[in-house]
């Protein structure tokens, strides 16, 4: 098999000039810059003991929701992107003081979040019952900090990064091979462990850093039930959650950029040519609604199907 590896262009080497595109991303940057800092931090503010006087937000961010701060990371990367592209000095200011606070927030060993460690002491010791996604908030956090270092130059936003990295590493080590697996095994209808891109994001913190207890870290995510199964030639993906799994096939791309081991390339492109039987025309990727309220989301509408080819 030729030798893979992937390359994208930097934001700062396209420019849109027009039309329907530079039309949204005006009504995008609008809609960045109107958001009010103090809102947004305020539940990591108060999950680090600080005070804060900003009326929480709601929904997925409001005091009591499992997964907030995952909005958050997604705010730091996109106006890291937005600096990135055009250099606009409100989008650099925004990052810069996100990551600013987030540094207030940490805790010595590491940990950052707008949800307290317990909701991962939580997930090991009942395995998945009760809790709500915390890797995936953790990753979207862990890769709004990468972002804000690439796009941005901050440089504490990788020292907090680093340290996150870290922190999840150190819980990891103290954990079983049954327990991890228990912790990690994304098997059931919509989980509530599912983790994201964690494992993708690791990886990048290793590119910038070199850091070998990230890199192992990282691997903890490439889970042989999945992975390991994707290298054997084996199409295990009817049933499994596709917003879990398809970031697990983009980490098995990277880990093979870093060590060059064929097993991860063969697992990414076996990934691609089974989720091709199963994607529409328009590119999503889905099994079929079947709950019975029309009006009501199917709690598989996340997860693939049988292949059609």
């Amino acid at each position: 098999m030729a030798q893979y590896r992937f390359q994208t262009f930097d934001l700062n080497q396209v420019s849109i000039t027009g039309g329907v595109f530079r039309r949204r991303a005006d009504a995008v940057r609008r809609f960045l810059l109107e958001f009010d800092l103090d809102r947004l931090m305020h539940t990591f503010r108060l999950n680090a003991g600080l005070p804060s006087s900003a009326e929480p937000l709601g929904g997925w961010e409001g005091e009591q929701a499992g997964i907030r701060g995952h909005c958050v990371g997604h705010y730091l990367s996109a106006v890291s992107k937005y600096y990135g592209g055009d250099h606009d000095q409100a989008f650099k200011d925004r990052a810069d003081r996100i990551v600013a606070i987030m540094g207030e927030c940490a805790r010595d060993d590491g940990y950052l979040s707008a949800f307290p460690s317990e909701v991962l002491d939580q997930l090991e010791s009942w395995e998945n019952h009760g809790v709500e996604v915390p890797y995936y908030t953790l990753h979207k956090i862990l890769q709004g900090l990468l972002d804000a270092h690439r796009y941005v130059g901050n440089r504490q936003a990788l020292e907090l990064a680093l340290n996150l990295g870290h922190y999840i590493g150190q819980r990891f080590e103290k954990l079983s091979a049954w327990k991890t697996d228990g912790v990690l095994r994304a098997t059931k209808v919509d989980p509530t462990n599912e983790f994201g891109g964690i494992g993708d994001a690791l990886y990048t913190l290793y590119d910038l850093t070199g850091d070998e207890d990230v890199l192992r870290t990282a691997g903890i995510f490439d889970r042989d039930y999945f992975t390991g199964a994707l290298s054997r030639g084996e199409d295990v993906l009817e049933d499994l959650h596709a917003n879990t799994h398809l970031p697990m096939i983009i980490a098995a791309l990277h880990r093979y950029d870093i060590t060059h081991d064929i097993r991860f390339l063969t697992a990414a492109t076996n990934g691609y040519r089974f989720i091709a039987g199963r994607m529409f025309a328009n590119g999503n990727t889905s099994s079929k609604a079947s709950h019975p309220d029309p009006n009501a989301i199917s709690e598989r509408a996340e997860h693939w199907g049988r292949t059609a080819i």
